[in-house]
């Protein structure tokens, strides 16, 4: 029988020497975990700063982009404008030529039957 109690104190004494190997592998993964999570969320933190500052140049492009469009449609616009102007100036001097040689091709005929008559 006492050998049977010497092998149980043996194993006793060998579950505890696991326990404590057990216990140290456990700390040194969380250690190691920790020191990943840590290079994981350094990683990420650059990730997302550097998104972030992508993000602002592309906004500031985009704003850039949309600033030029603005002014190109303005300018179209006052040059339309202008160009309507003009095309009106254009056709009253035409209607006045128009009116102008009409009236005097009339009194040219008027001048021709008078003369030749």
């Amino acid at each position: 029988m006492k050998e049977n109690h010497d092998y149980r104190h043996e194993l006793s004494l060998r579950d505890e020497q696991l326990r404590r190997e057990m216990d140290l592998r456990d700390k040194s993964f969380r250690a190691e975990q920790a020191t990943r999570d840590k290079a994981l969320d350094e990683k990420f933190s650059g990730f997302l700063a550097a998104q972030t500052e992508r993000d602002k140049a592309w906004e500031k492009i985009s704003d850039s982009r949309f600033e030029r469009i603005e002014k190109d449609v303005s300018s179209i616009k006052l040059d339309t404008k202008k160009v309507a102007d003009d095309v009106h100036v254009i056709r009253r001097w035409i209607a006045t030529y128009t009116g102008g040689i009409a009236v005097l091709t009339f009194i040219v005929g008027i001048a021709i039957r008078h003369f030749w008559a």
